[in-house]
């Protein structure tokens, strides 16, 4: 702690500076726990509205299948497992990203998937034939070919963030930031 009594021109103030290098080295060290605790809870999150079809944490439960039976946007697995946690090594699942960047107090962190697919069933879309009269499309559930003008494809958000997200990783970073000051000595 260092301080100063500053005076002059009918004023009098004393400055009193704290500096706490260890509090600050803890929180430089833990950048990359802080990003990684981040992109895990979140990548968790959407891993739970997967398997709750959408209704999980306050969010609507996605729209029915209409062509198939099983679980919605999990038919094979691919997109699902894109967004999956970070391995050890920290990389994360086949075709996901985490990217970060800036400080803890202003850190940008980025969960997402590289399928091409995905902000087709995130966004929902309609899809309508551009060479062709229709869309010639293989049936899953009869083996037949179907044709038609268009094809509607529901909106069914799994990257979506509510209040009741953005809370769990609130609770989360203070459960973290406690932990990173515990390791801090002063």
């Amino acid at each position: 702690m260092t301080h100063r009594i500053l005076q002059g021109m009918g004023k009098a103030k004393v400055e009193v500076t704290f500096e706490f290098p260890q509090l600050l080295k803890a929180f430089e060290n833990s950048y990359d726990r802080i990003e990684r605790t981040i992109a895990s809870t979140i990548q968790t999150q959407v891993g739970m509205r997967f398997d709750a079809e959408g209704a999980h944490n306050g969010h609507p439960k996605w729209a029915p299948l209409k062509m198939r039976q099983g679980q919605i946007l999990s038919q094979t697995g691919t997109l699902r497992k894109s967004i999956a946690p970070q391995a050890a090594d920290g990389r994360p699942g086949s075709e996901g990203f985490v990217r970060s960047s800036g400080l803890p107090n202003d850190m940008l962190v980025e969960v997402g998937t590289k399928i091409i697919y995905a902000s087709t069933h995130d966004n929902g879309a309609v899809i309508v034939p551009k060479n062709k009269r229709a869309l010639r499309y293989l049936n899953p559930a009869t083996g037949k070919f179907q044709f038609g003008k268009k094809s509607v494809i529901p909106q069914r958000q799994f990257t979506d963030m509510n209040d009741n997200d953005r809370m769990e990783i609130e609770e989360t970073l203070k459960g973290l930031i406690e932990d990173i000051l515990k390791g801090a000595t002063t």
